[in-house]
């Protein structure tokens, strides 16, 4: 009686992945954001780390049931805690920081901003047409001649909001598609 090769290994694998998936360990990444007004942003990312994963020499992932960033703001001396509406996507990693920010004491996170009621803005509030996606007829011909133009597209990740002098300022950034640098 012969074993077939292809069969033992996929059971070795399932296996493996069940025995990996039971031995989790819940873990944590913690990330800190420094605000120019001297106040913090925490990040936190919660997973579960399986340390079989590291000896078994299957395709298993060490990091099961990723969570994004959940954010919390503290002002200077640990007071005033806010928790936004808001994750930011774990594979961000270190450039999170960069999805948060403070403006004249206006705390911002991706796509929403902390209103004077303690109250974060909903960004689905905005016109479809200012989201600026590559490939929406709701995007103005004008700014997508623009885009063309400069050889830009917008990052779809994020985006800040901000109120100024009574009216909001949406903020997108570009990246450059291969052509004018």
């Amino acid at each position: 009686m012969m074993l077939r090769p292809v069969r033992l290994p996929l059971a070795f694998c399932l296996l493996a992945g069940v025995a990996t998936a039971a031995q989790a360990i819940p873990r944590k990444d913690v990330l800190e954001c420094a605000l120019p007004n001297g106040g913090r942003a925490t990040l936190t990312a919660r997973y579960e780390w399986s340390p079989l994963a590291e000896i078994i020499p299957a395709d298993l992932s060490k990091r099961l049931n990723q969570e994004s960033w959940q954010i919390r703001f503290e002002a200077s001396g640990g007071r005033d805690a806010q928790h936004p509406p808001r994750s930011i996507p774990h594979s961000a990693g270190v450039e999170a920081c960069s999805h948060i920010g403070i403006v004249d004491g206006v705390l911002l996170v991706s796509g929403s901003y902390l209103e004077p009621g303690r109250k974060w803005f909903d960004d689905a509030l905005l016109p479809s047409k200012l989201l600026l996606y590559p490939a929406t007829k709701s995007q103005p011909p004008e700014i997508r001649a623009q885009l063309q133009a400069i050889g830009a597209m917008p990052v779809l990740s994020y985006s800040l909001v901000l109120p100024r002098s009574g009216r909001l300022v949406f903020e997108r950034p570009l990246i450059n598609t291969g052509g004018n640098d």
